[in-house]
């Protein structure tokens, strides 16, 4: 799904499961589902069995922030694509996340679905799509992301 529904190309570093310390604050630390590093881009996922309004919200500040930054410095070149994973997600949950540029995948018709691919990647959620650039800067459409260096 990442290297082709999502464009980020083969895969140079896959992370599952992965507790990390903050690179700069070793008292703050951060589990994460799943990080999947291309060769231009890191695909962030965040796993929810069912996901509300707030774990979105807390999502998206969370990239906002840049602070993804400081647990993974080696990767500050490459901007991140955000992907929200859920069995079950409310359909004004996912117009949200479209709106900010957070692709949502979950389960329809007994498969897992990106259910706002065209959107976001269209840049077609209403807004800028949510990039970050190590200060949680919005950027264009059609980007997905920035690095720290842009």
């Amino acid at each position: 799904m990442a290297e082709d529904d999502l464009g980020i190309g083969p895969y140079y570093t896959f992370y599952e499961q992965v507790h990390v310390r903050h690179s700069q604050d070793h008292r703050k630390s951060r589990q994460f589902e799943a990080l999947y590093v291309g060769r231009e881009l890191v695909l962030l996922n965040e796993s929810r069995a069912r996901a509300r309004r707030e774990d979105a919200e807390e999502f998206v500040d969370f990239l906002r922030s840049g602070e993804f930054y400081g647990y993974f410095p080696q990767h500050a070149d490459k901007p991140i694509v955000p992907l929200l994973s859920t069995v079950y997600i409310d359909g004004a949950v996912v117009d949200y996340l479209t709106h900010q540029g957070v692709y949502v995948l979950a389960a329809k018709g007994g498969a897992m679905t990106v259910l706002n691919l065209e959107e976001v990647r269209a840049g077609r959620g209403g807004q800028e799509d949510l990039g970050t650039r190590g200060r949680g800067d919005r950027i264009s459409a059609g980007a997905l992301g920035q690095s720290r260096r842009n």
